[in-house]
């Protein structure tokens, strides 16, 4: 392994998808069947009503125990060994060492959560690890397969867990965020709990409830089945979902289910999405027209269930990204980090080189773009006191959206800045 390679890392709550950046082209790491991933690690989470879904991706930094592989191990420890593993499959893959790793992970993603990815990351080998939020990465990887210079998009990124809507512009290849809303929800489980609970509700009505024991021993199971229906629904108008005995305490039962009760079972969950995106356009003063693509992201945004609302309001703008775009947005950014670190590295020898009056060689290094607009401050002298900003005009936007009525806006905007300034004081 002579060569070093940027790599990206989609931490998902199903499974990890990873590329890598070689002579300007992303590198896909194809997951078989024996490569580690966090398939079956969705597990349960006690609520006061009764249980629901979580992942090992959400159960970071609680210190929770699960049985995984036969035994119970530390959330921490189990996602560490599968870090390692990934370490080992991608330069096994690539026959290349790794020499910077960027992981995608949601923008909401709590602060203590990123220090554990990047600390678990570390100690699984990787070097010099960085972090990228899920809609950013989104567009990176799009705008690079598609060669875009300018845009403006927005990207409805809906996961298993939490859901996101961003606006960001591209400009001259550079990405800036115009507006952000994020939630636990409406996402993936929750449709799979409407299905569910579609399901349990029609056994009550018939008379023979499903046994209470097997009910949460199989809630995984059911889930499973339920998620099946919703998949093959978007395709057929009528679906069949079959219980096995285990299930249903007694013998395979089937239950007939239609596109229509979907519909009115997710009707709730859809117009609650919808209204995020209606509020970031509105509230970054924007239109439908003015936005260039949206980018679906997420297993759920697959369905018809959302693209049908989408192309409502966008038609033929909307785009349902591939599963891999998280880790090829992250893989650019990556080999970003390293071109921009290897050019400030050859300024410093090329500083050092005039002094001594050696020559020196600069290797070309990978860029994202061909134009790099990023300013540069320069100064032989302490000249450049970096000024405190003006916080006042935050101040006012909150007061504004509280006068309003407005609180739970003005509370999600106070959490998306505060975890972006831990992010970049994590990162630092």
């Amino acid at each position: 392994m002579s060569n070093l390679i940027p790599v990206g890392l989609d931490f998902g709550s199903f499974k990890y998808t990873a590329a890598y950046v070689q002579e300007n082209t992303i590198v896909p790491i194809p997951v078989t069947a024996n490569d580690p991933s966090w398939i079956g690690l969705i597990i349960l989470k006690p609520t006061d009503t009764g249980l629901t879904f979580t992942s090992m991706k959400q159960q970071l930094g609680t210190g929770q125990s699960y049985m995984y592989l036969g035994k119970k191990q530390n959330v921490e420890d189990i996602v560490k060994n599968q870090f390692v593993e990934i370490k080992k499959s991608v330069e096994e893959y690539a026959g290349e060492s790794i020499n910077k790793l960027v992981v995608s992970v949601p923008s909401r993603y709590a602060s203590f959560r990123r220090s554990d990815i990047v600390k678990i990351a570390t100690y699984a080998g990787f070097p010099d690890v960085s972090l990228i939020n899920d809609c950013t990465a989104a567009a990176i990887g799009f705008s690079f397969d598609q060669s875009i210079e300018t845009s403006t998009l927005l990207v409805f990124s809906m996961g298993y867990i939490g859901f996101e809507v961003s606006l960001l512009r591209i400009m001259k290849g550079q990405i800036r965020e115009i507006a952000h809303e994020g939630s636990d929800g409406p996402a993936g489980c929750d449709f799979e709990l409407e299905v569910m609970k579609y399901c349990l509700e029609y056994f009550e009505k018939r008379g023979t409830p499903l046994p209470t024991k097997t009910y949460r021993n199989h809630w995984l199971d059911l889930g499973r089945i339920s998620s099946q229906v919703i998949q093959q629904l978007s395709m057929d108008q009528e679906a069949s979902m079959v219980l096995p005995s285990y299930i249903t305490g007694n013998k395979i039962e089937k239950i007939n289910i239609t596109r229509s009760d979907l519909n009115k079972l997710f009707s709730s969950h859809i117009a609650m999405s919808m209204n995020q995106v209606d509020d970031i356009i509105e509230d970054a003063n924007l239109s439908y027209n003015d936005i260039d693509k949206v980018l679906l992201l997420g297993g759920v945004t697959h369905s018809h269930f959302i693209q049908e609302n989408m192309e409502k309001r966008f038609g033929e703008k909307v785009i349902t990204l591939s599963e891999d775009i998280l880790a090829r947005g992250a893989a650019v950014q990556a080999s970003r980090l390293v071109s921009q670190k290897n050019n400030s590295d050859s300024d410093i020898n090329d500083e050092l080189s005039e002094k001594k009056g050696i020559d020196s060689n600069n290797k070309n290094t990978l860029q994202y773009t061909s134009e790099d607009n990023e300013e540069k401050f320069q100064s032989d002298s302490t000249e450049n006191e970096i000024l405190e900003p003006d916080i006042e005009p935050l101040i006012n936007y909150i007061n504004i959206l509280v006068n309003k009525g407005d609180t739970q806006k003005a509370k999600n905007f106070f959490e998306t800045v505060s975890q972006k300034i831990e992010s970049i004081i994590i990162m630092a």
